[in-house]
């Protein structure tokens, strides 16, 4: 635009004024900061773009990537009013002992596929997998007025979706899980080194969360071959 005024303007001041403006050298250096303000933005903000996706892209759905992009959170570690939450498979042990390592390794990630789309799908922030656990939370990177409802309310669908993975497997693979979930203040941020960094939480209320799983270990039936999955 600025080069198609220049070149009117300087048409207007030939024919009125008889005067000669040099155009090529002007509309040149136009040209040349334009290309450079797009080199510079594909270099820095879509080279951020790029970071944030790969980042939470791992951890929670595509169109919350989406929504992190328009508003990046603070990448620092932050006070919240978080909800988390810890799930784990009772009688690990005994399911592992029918199975060779290749059949429980499919087992497994049947169930964390399963499980982890049921997160996704109400807009958890997936932490990390601890073997046959899953620890997750809501209310970051984006807040969430809601997040406790969002967390009780995932872990009803995955103790439905469980139940019908349960009906496709053999009695002695069913699957048995403890749920935790915790509301409170957390600390929430990437933690871990400059070369490797995880977004996660940390504080006494992901302790009592986890501590909240830990306890439905000695109220639920650890045998293998229950046909409905339980969760306190």
């Amino acid at each position: 635009m600025l080069i198609v005024v220049f070149f009117f303007a300087a048409t207007l001041l030939f024919e009125f004024s008889n005067l000669v403006v040099t155009l090529t050298g002007p509309a040149f250096g136009v040209l040349l900061a334009f290309l450079a303000v797009i080199v510079y933005r594909i270099m820095t903000e879509e080279k951020d773009k790029r970071r944030i996706r790969d980042m939470f892209g791992k951890y929670v759905s595509p169109s919350v990537v989406d929504q992190i992009l328009q508003s990046p959170p603070e990448l620092g570690g932050v006070d919240k009013e978080l909800s988390v939450f810890f799930s784990d498979i009772r009688g690990f042990t005994t399911l592992s002992e029918n199975m060779t390592p290749q059949q429980l390794i499919n087992h497994l990630n049947q169930y964390l596929t399963a499980m982890t789309d049921v997160i996704l799908e109400y807009q958890g922030t997936l932490d990390k997998y601890i073997g046959d656990a899953i620890m997750c939370f809501w209310g970051a990177p984006l807040p969430q007025a809601d997040h406790a409802i969002l967390a009780c309310k995932c872990a009803l669908r995955q103790m439905q979706v469980l139940e019908k993975l349960n009906a496709g497997f053999t009695p002695d693979r069913k699957i048995n899980i403890g749920i935790g979930i915790n509301s409170g203040i957390m600390t929430v941020g990437n933690m871990g080194s400059l070369g490797r960094m995880n977004y996660t939480l940390t504080g006494d209320s992901v302790n009592l969360g986890a501590r909240l799983e830990a306890r439905t270990r000695s109220t639920i039936p650890t045998s293998s071959s229950a046909s409905t999955p339980t969760a306190w």
